[in-house]
């Protein structure tokens, strides 16, 4: 029976087999598989799927991030909406309480330095 070689070369170049577990798994001699590995530079494109595998995952957690980021800008800005809503009607009815909207300006202050810190900005 003739070998599968895309299956093999695909468990070599995919996985983080070596030749050897390859060998063994397949049954192809081993001078065999070392030659036609070295024709074909399996080698060379296991380091280059494993690159691109690497720069994937490395492209999603700069996704998420950014994702999380927008989530916490978005609710601080609803935050910063709602209080202004609050100070704008007591302003309307003539009860702003300037304690505490200096207190509410200072706390949604340090909540979003804690965000620019924790997000690198």
């Amino acid at each position: 029976m003739k070998p599968d070689w895309a299956s093999i070369k695909s468990d070599y170049v995919e996985t983080a087999q070596t030749l050897s577990e390859v060998q063994a798994k397949w049954g192809v001699p081993r001078g065999t598989l070392s030659a036609r590995a070295t024709r074909e530079m399996w080698h060379d494109e296991k380091q280059q799927f494993a690159a691109r595998l690497e720069q994937a995952r490395r492209e999603n957690i700069v996704a998420k991030r950014a994702a999380e980021q927008e989530q916490f800008e978005s609710n601080v800005l609803k935050v910063a909406s709602g209080q202004l809503m609050i100070i704008a009607r007591q302003l309307q009815e003539g009860t702003v309480d300037v304690g505490k909207v200096l207190k509410l300006a200072n706390a949604l202050e340090k909540v979003q330095r804690i965000g620019c810190t924790a997000f690198g900005k």
